[in-house]
Parts: C-alpha cells; sequence; structure tokens
C-alpha cells in the first residue's frame, strides 16, 4: 500500500509522541536528533499551534514526520544569516525530521519534505532554514537535494549543527 501523506491533527498527537521519543533513543547518534519537550509537543497539538507538521503513515501508522516551524528564536542572532535579506514573517524551519527506525533509507523525508515545499510556497514564504548535525549524512543529504546551501556550522542546544538556507524565489 502506498504511504500517504497528511498534517497531523491533535488526534495523532500520541503516536507523534511515541515516534519522537523513539527516534530518540534509537538513533546511531542520540546528538543527531534535538527532541521535542512535552511542552512543545502539547503547543504543537494545541487549537493554537502555527506549525505545520506534516506525517507519513503507512498502513494507518505514522512513520516519517517534517514540519514547517514558526519559531525562529534560535536563529535570530546568528551572523551567517545576516544580510540574507531575511524577512522573518515569510521564514520558517524545516524541523522535527524523524523517520521511524524500521522505515528509514525509503525516500520518506526526501517525500516529505517535497511537500514541505510546497506548503511554504503555498504560504508565500520566502526562506527556509535547516539544521542537521555534521555527521548526520542522510539528514544532510536530504537537504542539500531539495536544494538547500549550506552556510556554516553552529552550535544548536550544545550540538554541532550545519546551518542551511533556501531562497523559495530561487526554486521552481
Amino acid at each position: 500500500m502506498k504511504p500517504k501523506i497528511r498534517q497531523l491533527t491533535p488526534d495523532d498527537k500520541e503516536a507523534f509522541a511515541r515516534m519522537n521519543k523513539e527516534t530518540y533513543y534509537k538513533q546511531m547518534d542520540p546528538s543527531f536528533f534535538i527532541p521535542f519537550s512535552a511542552m512543545e509537543i502539547e503547543r504543537n497539538f494545541s487549537p493554537e499551534a502555527q506549525d505545520i507538521l506534516l506525517g507519513i503513515f503507512e498502513n494507518g501508522q505514522l512513520v516519517a514526520v517534517s514540519g514547517l516551524l514558526f519559531d525562529l528564536s534560535d536563529f535570530k542572532e546568528l551572523d551567517a544569516l545576516k544580510g540574507k535579506d531575511l524577512d522573518l514573517q515569510r521564514t520558517a524551519e524545516i524541523g522535527g525530521c524523524m523517520t521511524s527506525p524500521g522505515h528509514r533509507n525509503n525516500g520518506y523525508m526526501r517525500m516529505i519534505n517535497e511537500c514541505i515545499l510546497r506548503t511554504a510556497k503555498e504560504r508565500k514564504l520566502r526562506h527556509l532554514i535547516a539544521t542537521a548535525h555534521p555527521d548526520n549524512l542522510p539528514s544532510n543529504t536530504s537537504l542539500r537535494k531539495l536544494g538547500m546551501q549550506l552556510l556554516t556550522v553552529i552550535e544548536r542546544h550544545s550540538y554541532p549543527r550545519n546551518l542551511y538556507l533556501l531562497d523559495l524565489e530561487e526554486v521552481r
């Protein structure tokens, strides 16, 4: 059966929380994934949620997630982004990317992030930011295949991260 992609709803909160925990504890290197806190999960599944989380479902089971995250507080003061003509009202982060361990290497992150790009364009966003641990080759490869440009390495939540930027006006 073909996997289905859709926006997550409050009914998906428990499946998301399980996947978040499983992804962190079953990662090759725990520093590759910064898990959502319980408070962030509650916020993302509240009626006031601004972030857009998309999920891939296989046989009704959530197997991959990626999101457009609008809290850019981690990025506001970065020198690497100064002079990039960023309008923070039209910028979001591709984040929360995770694929359950038994479903990796199926191209799901690429598939879901292509939907993220379409969603960003529909919302008239101009720029997307993303980060990935420098040693997490699948994540870095996925971001580069989306057309994201590596700017520099930063420290985020005490871990090194490659910082990527994509100007959506340059994407066909």
